[in-house]
């Protein structure tokens, strides 16, 4: 890899509108994403990656108790998905 892109300032705080409109389907992938892993016998995830906790979310919200560890080069990202899923 040549440019590594880190979402900071402005970037990070849209990160969620801007996937939508960058990725046609995005929705539609991330509700099925879930459903498919639900088959497989583990329960632990990785996402590298895990920006603001956009996709975790679909996990969280889903019928499964997922074990979840999230990694993101951004700082204000894991900012946000520490926030997101803050327990109180």
């Amino acid at each position: 890899m040549k440019n590594t892109e880190i979402f900071e300032g402005e970037r990070a705080a849209g990160y969620n509108q801007f996937t939508d409109i960058w990725i046609p389907g995005y929705q539609y992938f991330l509700d099925c994403l879930p459903k498919l892993l639900n088959r497989t016998a583990g329960n632990e995830l990785l996402i590298a990656g895990c920006g603001t906790g956009y996709e975790i979310e679909k996990f969280v919200e889903s019928s499964r108790d997922w074990v979840i560890t999230g990694i993101d080069p951004s700082s204000e990202m894991l900012k946000q998905a520490e926030e997101k899923f803050k327990k109180g």
